[in-house]
């Protein structure tokens, strides 16, 4: 992890800053540009840090992803009882119908 303040002399610490994390952390040159596209999307104020306001937000995003994802395993979980429930359903109709569909026959006593 970078200090802060390792750049704070630089005028241009915020790309110096951004692409030296990046290259820490990315395997890949696709990596780094999506890591400085993010870091620079947190940057509001492109000064090359993380004010309180800006790292809030970072953690409002958090949240906001973690809540989502949360919701999306309970609507799968659902989906997937519903399925179930569904195809069970589908094989006892398809049991009854044929059971429904099966010839009668009449003995010569009327029964």
């Amino acid at each position: 992890i970078i200090p802060m303040d390792t750049f704070k002399d630089d005028p241009n610490s915020n790309a110096l800053r951004l692409s030296v994390l990046a290259k820490r952390i990315a395997k890949s040159d696709d990596e780094q540009t999506k890591l400085n596209k993010l870091l620079n999307k947190y940057d509001s104020n492109d000064d090359g840090m993380f004010n309180a306001e800006e790292f809030g937000n970072i953690i409002e995003d958090l949240m906001k992803t973690k809540k989502t994802k949360k919701s999306l395993g309970r609507y799968l979980s659902i989906a997937v009882a519903l399925i179930a429930i569904l195809g069970v359903s589908n094989i006892g109709t398809a049991f009854l119908a044929d059971n429904l569909t099966k010839e009668f026959r009449v003995n010569n006593d009327g029964k």
